[in-house]
């Protein structure tokens, strides 16, 4: 990258004298005299994303949805957001309308995703926004496709995998006899019989 390009943070247009300058600069960022960004924790109950795109044409959504996630980690989507989450994707739609046109008024053109959080009491907090083609983009891309050789329209679709429940085994059945002397489970030895006190010997 030319020196040129390497800008000085906070300093709209002015560059480092030097891509060393560049360098050391990003070295101290987040040590122990550097910049550091916070962010408030925020109790989300889901996190979801829409997906856009912008140009000199203007801005449009492309697909919303929720993101899958355990501990924090993404582990897959689920698209379109359900009915009760309609204001939720209005509110996606509008901020990424506004980002867009940011995006667009700089010379960008292209996709670009916006994720936000959902509080239990249904407030939305944007949580950062992604100006390329994020790992949802491919998978919706080959859905609408197979949609449309299929007349299917637009239909949900899921990535992602689901863990199946751990299987609790069935209580393997007691061995005992009946009144004439056979043992009354398949476990017993073949050939096995029953001894006077009942119990299957082999």
């Amino acid at each position: 990258m030319a020196a040129a390009a390497r800008r000085r943070p906070g300093v709209p247009g002015a560059p480092y004298a030097s891509a060393a300058a560049a360098e050391a600069a990003l070295d101290v960022t987040g040590g122990p005299g550097g910049l550091w960004g916070v962010e408030e924790r925020i109790d989300a109950a889901r996190s979801v994303s829409i997906q856009m795109e912008t140009g000199p044409g203007g801005t449009k959504a492309l697909f919303s949805g929720g993101m899958r996630t355990v501990d924090g980690a993404f582990t897959g989507y689920l698209s379109p957001l359900p009915a009760p989450a309609a204001r939720v994707a209005a509110t996606l739609e509008a901020w990424g309308h506004a980002l867009g046109g940011l995006l667009a008024a700089r010379g960008y053109a292209g996709p670009f995703g916006l994720d936000a959080m959902v509080t239990p009491d249904g407030e939305v907090f944007a949580g950062e926004r992604n100006v390329r083609r994020t790992a949802t983009t491919t998978p919706r891309a080959m859905v609408a496709r197979l949609a449309a050789r299929s007349g299917a329209g637009d239909p949900a679709w899921a990535t992602g995998k689901v863990r199946p429940r751990p299987r609790t085994p069935s209580p393997r059945p007691s061995s005992g006899c009946t009144a004439n002397g056979s043992p009354t489970t398949p476990y017993a030895a073949r050939g096995s019989s029953c001894t006077p006190d009942r119990h299957p010997t082999a």
